[in-house]
């Protein structure tokens, strides 16, 4: 992916501080990216060390503003600190992009899937994004306001068997969750609102494929799989002053599947 930074500035961003987590790589990345164009600063939070400090590189190297904080969401103490140091170095938190997320065990029925599996996939994807917004908000109730989106899924407004019961259970607590503190929040200046994409061309993809050409099936069947890009500028809208009646909304990216 190449980086063009600050080549499309928008007045409601520039200056604005962004974390957005699962940063290093697809949506995270895109957005990242897409976010720095507009003149944002952002802090990029992964648990991918490498992936997070070589695209803070490529960012600051084409004149955008970021940093890199490596952050397991499953810990209080990692999340705590994710807010505290982009606060610290950016002096403010504006906007959060809570993206970290995991697939599901594919074509695991819900009686056959293993407990362990069970929690892990509901700590990343469900209550990772509470603890991601239980800190943020701290700081936007202090501070103001701010804009918050979550990443949910199409299976977060309809059943999912192949990607399984737990995933389909995490994305739809995530809608719960972000439309229920959008009211709990709305007279603080703060909305609250999450994504719901469709088939994305990820890694995540990749994974659940089982290394499927996914640039075939994408020429094959325009607009089935959507690009990062393509997700990130609907994240661009609900951020942006555009936007500013929409509140507690889980916005489907599908193209149309679910029709």
């Amino acid at each position: 992916m190449n980086v063009k930074i600050k080549k499309n500035s928008q007045d409601w961003a520039t200056g604005k501080v962004i974390l957005i987590t699962g940063g290093a790589s697809g949506i995270g990345e895109a957005a990242t990216i897409r976010f720095s164009m507009a003149g944002a600063k952002v802090a990029i939070v992964d648990i991918n060390e490498t992936a997070g400090k070589n695209l803070v590189l490529r960012v600051n190297n084409s004149g955008g503003e970021a940093i890199f904080i490596k952050t397991d969401v499953t810990k209080s103490d990692d999340v705590q600190n994710m807010v505290a140091e982009t606060v610290k170095q950016f002096g403010a938190l504006d906007f959060a992009f809570n993206n970290a997320g995991v697939e599901g065990k594919m074509g695991v029925a819900a009686a056959e899937l293993a407990e362990e599996d069970w929690g892990r996939i509901l700590s990343i994807n469900l209550t990772a994004v509470w603890r991601c917004m239980k800190h943020e908000l701290q700081h936007m109730v202090v501070n103001g306001g701010g804009v918050i989106v979550n990443t949910s899924s199409t299976a977060g407004l309809a059943s999912a068997v192949n990607s399984g019961a737990a995933y389909c259970a995490s994305k739809h607590g995530v809608i719960g969750l972000t439309k229920t503190a959008a009211k709990e929040y709305k007279a603080h200046n703060i909305r609250i609102n999450a994504i719901c994409p469709g088939g994305v061309n990820t890694p995540l993809l990749q994974r659940t494929t089982g290394g499927a050409d996914i640039s075939a099936i994408m020429e094959a069947n325009p607009g089935l799989i959507a690009t990062p890009e393509d997700v990130v500028e609907a994240v661009v809208w609900l951020f942006s002053q555009s936007s500013s009646i929409v509140n507690g909304h889980a916005l489907l990216l599908d193209n149309g599947m679910m029709a």
